[in-house]
């Protein structure tokens, strides 16, 4: 009898809570790169250890010029490296930053149309129970109404 009535802005919530998944997705993106290169500073920040460990048991056991401007090549070359790694990491963790406001904006977008289906929900049910009283009283009336007046026709009778 009573029909449900289609929630208007489905397709808007199918949207928000796409555009929410993929707010989500970029800001795994860029968490992924950031552990990624946090891994590669660590792995150049070991190997600068290791190199200048190198450069001075090199150095105490025979020295050599040309071995240790090599080893100090190498080991500048890793602290240029270190250097990119620290700005790329920065530069990772200012969109980090701004990933996770666009998805809480979205989140924030998705809920408020998910109240707004919430609010349309609750509406439907209280018109069906509205509806449903109405019945059930209508029901109880004729039913009254049909014993009031089969004890007047047995009072009828019986006098």
């Amino acid at each position: 009898m009573l029909r449900r009535r289609a929630f208007r802005y489905e397709t808007l919530l199918k949207v928000r809570k796409l555009r929410e998944e993929q707010q989500a997705q970029k800001l795994a993106t860029v968490r992924r790169d950031i552990f990624r290169t946090q891994q590669e500073l660590r792995s150049i920040q070991e190997e600068q250890l290791h190199i200048l460990e190198e450069a001075g048991r090199a150095a105490t056991e025979h020295f050599n010029a040309r071995d240790v401007q090599q080893f100090y090549n190498y080991e500048r070359f890793l602290a240029r490296r270190a250097v990119e790694c620290d700005a790329r990491l920065a530069a990772l963790r200012r969109q980090e930053k701004e990933r996770l406001a666009e998805l809480e904006t979205a989140n924030r977008h998705k809920r408020v149309v998910e109240r707004l289906k919430e609010r349309h929900a609750a509406l439907f049910r209280t018109e069906l129970n509205a509806l449903e009283q109405k019945l059930a009283d209508e029901t109880a009336l004729r039913q009254l109404k049909r014993d009031a007046s089969r004890g007047g026709e047995s009072s009828e009778m019986g006098a």
